[in-house]
């Protein structure tokens, strides 16, 4: 009896394989009944979020330049308004 038990055990295990061939089994069909998992590694993943909030400041800072140069612009045609004005002052009065 106990000769059959084992003889049933080995080929039940030729068969099945043994645990980690169940948890291999079970690991899988966990990935694939979850697609939503993420496949990539955690490592790629932040690096990625690391370049994105690289170039988001990136962007910051060169949106904070075109506003720089708004405004000197802005002062460079209110000066160049006050020349004309004096030029024109200085001609009407010859």
């Amino acid at each position: 009896m106990l000769r059959n038990l084992i003889e049933f055990h080995k080929q039940e295990f030729l068969q099945q394989g043994g645990i980690r061939e169940e948890m291999t089994r079970g690991r899988l069909a966990y990935r694939n009944s979850h697609p939503s998992q993420p496949k990539s590694p955690v490592a790629s993943n932040t690096l990625l979020s690391r370049r994105e909030q690289e170039l988001n400041e990136r962007e910051a800072r060169i949106a904070q330049k075109e506003q720089e140069l708004e405004r000197r612009e802005a002062e460079l045609l209110a000066r160049e308004k006050e020349l004309a004005r004096l030029i024109k002052m200085g001609s009407d009065k010859e």
